[in-house]
């Protein structure tokens, strides 16, 4: 039995609009992150993004929430939502008490809420980590979360452009 290759990108002819959301608290783990998206993003003409940085992890849900009500009004009087798909990025390092557990826990849930309750894709790649160490394996080379942040973001697109 022969199996069939295809050589075609998956994503050849993907088309939207992305809002990535990163927090700016552990900003060297961010930025990596960040660089992984776009490196991705780069390689797709049809694919717009627009990057907004918000102080910490904490606060991703409600700019998530506040990105997926902005609308564009068309020709014919409609509104559009103008992003198709929003990413958070950033980082929660753990320490010693429990604010670690409190940030990442409500970051989670507030982007599973602003998914869910706005209907929009929330593509979740806050790190929590318990070591930098781990986090900057985890935001740079083979292993950039960002990178996987890109390519969901794609998908999804590929999805609802069907």
């Amino acid at each position: 039995m022969t199996l069939k290759k295809s050589t075609a990108d998956r994503f050849e002819n993907v088309q939207g609009r992305v809002a990535v959301v990163v927090a700016d608290f552990h900003d060297g783990i961010s930025k990596g992150l960040l660089d992984g998206v776009e490196k991705i993003f780069e390689q797709y003409e049809g694919v717009q993004w627009q990057v907004h940085r918000v102080p910490g992890a904490f606060e991703i849900p409600l700019m998530a929430q506040k990105l997926s009500s902005v609308v564009e009004v068309k020709d014919d009087d409609r509104e559009e939502r103008i992003f198709d798909v929003i990413i958070a990025l950033g980082c929660v390092l753990s320490g010693k008490t429990y604010h670690f557990e409190l940030v990442s826990n409500e970051c989670s849930r507030g982007c599973m809420d602003v998914m869910l309750q706005q209907d929009i894709p929330v593509v979740f790649e806050v790190l929590a980590c318990y070591s930098l160490k781990d986090a900057k394996k985890r935001s740079s080379g083979k292993s950039n979360a960002g990178t996987l942040a890109a390519h969901a973001a794609l998908d999804w697109l590929q999805k609802l452009k069907a």
